[in-house]
């Protein structure tokens, strides 16, 4: 009974070992994975507290801070006042930014939510899954692809600062809609399914939380890709034509179908462990502050 005993103890362990070794290698597999999809998973929310705005934008951006400062007729760009207090508030911003990318406790919870990531993967995906995905983010197209994917969600940020810019300065010269071909845009709009899934779950909101905001994602990525259109459009018209098209027929695939669901099930676990909402309080406080600057620097 001594042997006996002995002998199934040491088989249970062994069965341990193998099973940890599994875990560990579709842990490694779920971090490799992340990695390779940075146009994903560095997103406005999860870029270790970066400002989610470019420097290139700033006028614009401060365009829109300043239209919400003041309603007259004068109040516009073209107003020695407002060229004034725009260089005081993209100096604001810059500095801002820095300090953000520095903000010990955004890049604590940007580990969080890298961490939290990685394990919804590693229970969403099976290690054959992930080791297909791997493989072929690690190919030339799959690079390629990432590369430029990651250029357009710039390139519909910059977007969004435009929209902004323009709502809260009405008398300012509209923006030129290029009124895309309506194909055409749906097969740039697909190609944000991730960036949605991911943002809509991310910010789901905890228990008996206003979800009205989620129902604007989809229109507001929409918004983005038509402000922007031609710039969006240019990159992905980068990518040969033969590429381009095995792309749209490899989003079409099984794994590829899989895969968007294993990213909204990590997404939408992932919130239960996070604090989506201390970017949001951290920022806000910055922006709170900017503003009550300007309105001290404005005169009368």
């Amino acid at each position: 009974m001594q042997i006996f005993r002995s002998v199934v103890l040491t088989c249970l362990f062994c069965l341990s070992l193998q099973s940890a070794s599994a875990a560990d290698d579709i842990q490694r597999l779920a971090t490799k994975y992340y990695e390779l999809r940075q146009d994903v998973f560095q997103t406005q929310v999860i870029n270790s507290g970066a400002l989610p705005i470019q420097e290139d934008t700033f006028k614009e951006f401060s365009n829109a801070l300043l239209g919400h400062l003041k309603q007259a007729p004068d109040w516009n760009p073209e107003n020695p006042e407002w060229q004034r207090l725009q260089v005081i508030t993209i100096n604001e911003l810059k500095k801002i930014k820095a300090d953000l990318s520095e903000d010990r406790r955004l890049a604590d919870e940007n580990s969080k939510i890298k961490n939290a990531l990685v394990q919804g993967l590693s229970e969403n995906l099976t290690a054959a899954q992930l080791s297909e995905l791997v493989q072929f983010y690690s190919t030339s197209t799959g690079k390629r692809y990432v590369g430029v994917r990651t250029k357009m969600r710039e390139e519909a940020a910059r977007g969004l600062v435009q929209i902004m810019a323009l709502q809260a300065n009405p008398g300012a010269k509209s923006i030129q809609a290029q009124a895309p071909d309506p194909k055409e845009l749906s097969v740039l709009f697909n190609l944000f399914q991730e960036d949605i899934l991911l943002m809509w779950n991310l910010l789901e909101p905890k228990s008996g939380g206003d979800r009205s905001g989620l129902q604007a994602i989809p229109m507001t990525v929409s918004m983005e890709i038509q402000t922007n259109f031609e710039s969006i459009e240019s990159l992905w018209q980068s990518i040969p034509a033969e590429e381009r098209q095995s792309l749209i027929e490899w989003r079409k695939s099984p794994i590829a179908q899989v895969e968007r669901k294993a990213i909204s099930a990590s997404a939408l676990s992932a919130r239960t462990s996070i604090d989506v909402e201390i970017f949001q309080k951290i920022v806000g406080e910055r922006f709170s502050q900017l503003e009550k600057k300007l309105r001290v620097e404005m005169k009368p």
